[in-house]
């Protein structure tokens, strides 16, 4: 089957051009200097006509602006998008027509400007901002409904300057009686985990742990039972790069 037809698109001046290229049907627009401007692939599924494969949308100089693939008419596998001086500024995993996996955006230089997760089309997880010195700048925490939790923001130099949230903490009970806490991840703080006992509103004991990294959260167990008459706490210490800057401290119930 061939197909071959030109039209007027408005004002733009426009043409179209269609043609079959192996199984697909080619679909080609070009600007008014007959400079490519979009390529889209298609299918005919039950009679319908719908977008399925390589799709590359084209600057007037020739450059390409985006790139992506389809599935049955959803976006699916990686999308990129380019500025006019075919430097790559952004990439992102779709599934189906939904964000699903990591979208990266770059500055003009290459270096990474921010990296988020996305699953189900929902952010979840740790995401980065970075300066242009390659520093944090930004760092946020989503959870598995993509709530933002917590918000982190960070100078040039890497000193912490404000928050907004907290430090995802929540206690677990473990079979063996004993007491577990489950963390979201924050930068620049101890790679271990703190949690003190208080026995009728004072200090009774402290002790320091390691944590134990899973798929998005950090966790960690003690050895220790609930004992009524005393209260646990769980705290993680936030650092820049020179000192301790704030303590977040959450008590830990059944």
């Amino acid at each position: 089957m061939m197909l071959a037809f030109i039209w007027l698109a408005g004002c733009t001046n426009r043409h179209n051009e269609w043609f079959q290229e192996r199984n697909f049907l080619i679909h080609e627009t070009f600007y008014d200097n007959n400079q490519l401007w979009k390529k889209e692939s298609y299918k005919v599924l039950s009679k319908d006509t719908i977008l399925f494969g390589h799709c590359i949308e084209y600057y007037r100089n020739g450059g390409v602006k985006i790139d992506e693939s389809y599935e049955s008419g959803k976006l699916n596998g990686s999308a990129k998008y380019y500025d006019d001086e075919d430097r790559l500024g952004k990439i992102t995993e779709y599934k189906l027509g939904t964000m699903d996996g990591n979208s990266i955006s770059f500055y003009p230089n290459g270096d990474t400007f921010s990296i988020y997760k996305y699953r189900m089309g929902k952010p979840y997880d740790d995401a980065y901002e970075y300066h242009r010195n390659r520093r944090i700048k930004t760092f946020k925490w989503y959870d598995n409904d993509g709530v933002r939790v917590i918000k982190i923001d960070y100078n040039k130099q890497g000193k912490y300057i404000s928050d907004t949230g907290s430090p995802f903490i929540r206690a677990i009970g473990l079979k063996s009686g004993n007491l577990g806490v489950e963390l979201s991840p924050v930068p620049n703080y101890q790679e271990e985990f703190h949690y003190a006992i208080e026995k009728k509103g004072k200090p009774y004991q402290s002790f320091t742990i390691g944590l134990t990294k899973t798929d998005t959260t950090y966790w960690a167990v003690f050895d220790h039972k609930f004992v009524s008459g005393y209260k646990y706490y769980a705290k993680v210490y936030l650092k820049d790069s020179t000192a301790i800057v704030r303590e977040f401290k959450t008590e830990l119930e059944k």
